[in-house]
């Protein structure tokens, strides 16, 4: 069990800046990989995070940095994760979400002080911006039409499966994203953002059958 109240955040506290230091995994990759795990409305895949962290140009440059010697590469090693995982996993935990295996902080007060660290306002809405077009580049299906088509020849045609994960967090970070940065303007671009999603057909379709897809394994399930 975690400690409790002072206790906890002075051990957390203490955590991370050993993690932080220069000789371990630095500021760059820890803020940002627990900034964007705290930040995820359930969490985050692994290769949905190392995907976000290769996006991220300052984690790109700091590993550049940190690794001289390293061939011209536009992902970041999973190795530079798994070595930080292996520091964290007592405080992590994953679970199954969103038809994925996610990754999450294990208890409440290290969700809660990764946000005080991690996450004021500023960079909170930064971790949401960054998120929010990431999954807002990815599609909004789980197969393509060509698999569909073929995958119709081997068995009885039914629809093409959604990305659930697309569908349950893009619209988070796009809401979360507009009201911290919208300052209540509805003419904000990033309230526009919102109601452009909300509003688009693909994004309706594909949340439809992902509600769909939900119901059915949950009566799977209580068979």
């Amino acid at each position: 069990p975690m400690p409790e109240g002072i206790q906890a955040a002075d051990t957390l506290d203490d955590l991370f800046r050993r993690l932080e230091q220069e000789q371990h995994h630095g500021k760059t990759l820890v803020s940002r990989a627990l900034g964007y795990i705290g930040a995820g409305k359930n969490g985050l895949t692994e290769d949905e995070l190392l995907d976000v962290l290769s996006r991220d140009e300052d984690v790109m440059k700091d590993f550049f940095r940190r690794s001289p010697d390293s061939p011209p590469i536009d992902r970041l090693p999973v190795v530079v994760w798994s070595r930080l995982f292996s520091d964290i996993q007592r405080y992590m935990t994953q679970r199954r979400a969103d038809g994925a295996i996610i990754m999450d902080f294990y208890h409440r007060q290290v969700g809660e002080a990764v946000a005080r660290r991690y996450l004021p306002d500023v960079k909170r809405l930064k971790a949401h911006q960054h998120l929010a077009d990431y999954f807002h580049d990815l599609d909004y299906w789980a197969e393509s039409i060509e698999e569909q088509r073929a995958r119709a020849k081997r068995l009885p045609p039914t629809p093409r499966p959604a990305n659930i994960r697309k569908v349950v967090e893009l619209p988070h970070h796009r809401l979360e994203a507009a009201k911290l940065g919208g300052n209540n303007d509805p003419k904000s671009p990033l309230w526009d953002a919102v109601a452009d999603l909300l509003t688009d057909w693909q994004f309706l379709e594909a949340k439809a059958r992902s509600e769909e897809h939900t119901s059915e394994l949950q009566s799977r399930q209580s068979i």
